[in-house]
Protein backbone atom coordinates (compact mmCIF):
# COMPACT_ATOMS: atom_id res chain seq x y z
CA UNK A 1 0.00 0.00 0.00
CA UNK A 2 1.60 3.21 -0.59
CA UNK A 3 -0.78 5.66 -0.19
CA UNK A 4 0.46 9.31 2.13
CA UNK A 5 -1.03 11.47 4.24
CA UNK A 6 -0.46 15.34 5.32
CA UNK A 7 -0.38 14.17 9.25
CA UNK A 8 -0.35 11.31 11.48
CA UNK A 9 -3.62 9.83 12.41
CA UNK A 10 -5.01 8.06 14.87
CA UNK A 11 -5.74 4.02 14.58
CA UNK A 12 -9.18 4.96 14.07
CA UNK A 13 -9.02 7.68 12.15
CA UNK A 14 -6.22 5.73 9.78
CA UNK A 15 -9.42 2.86 9.55
CA UNK A 16 -11.81 5.51 8.13
CA UNK A 17 -8.96 7.00 6.11
CA UNK A 18 -7.78 3.46 4.45
CA UNK A 19 -11.44 2.10 4.55
CA UNK A 20 -10.08 -1.34 6.68
CA UNK A 21 -11.11 -2.84 10.07
CA UNK A 22 -8.75 -1.68 13.06
CA UNK A 23 -7.46 -5.81 12.91
CA UNK A 24 -5.61 -4.84 9.39
CA UNK A 25 -4.32 -1.27 10.41
CA UNK A 26 -2.62 -3.21 13.41
CA UNK A 27 -1.60 -6.15 10.98
CA UNK A 28 0.01 -3.58 8.70
CA UNK A 29 2.05 -2.11 12.11
CA UNK A 30 2.91 -5.16 12.63
CA UNK A 31 4.38 -5.87 9.42
CA UNK A 32 6.08 -2.78 8.52
CA UNK A 33 3.68 -1.79 6.18
CA UNK A 34 2.45 1.37 8.42
CA UNK A 35 5.19 2.58 10.89
CA UNK A 36 3.71 3.79 13.75
CA UNK A 37 4.60 6.33 17.21
CA UNK A 38 4.06 7.50 20.36
CA UNK A 39 2.79 11.32 20.95
CA UNK A 40 1.95 12.22 24.31
CA UNK A 41 -0.39 9.18 25.25
CA UNK A 42 -1.66 8.47 21.85
CA UNK A 43 -0.19 6.62 19.31
CA UNK A 44 -0.20 7.48 15.79
CA UNK A 45 0.24 6.11 12.58
CA UNK A 46 2.39 7.63 9.95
Amino acid sequence: MNIEHKKPLTAEEATDFLKVSSRTIHKLIASGQLSERKVGNKYLTT
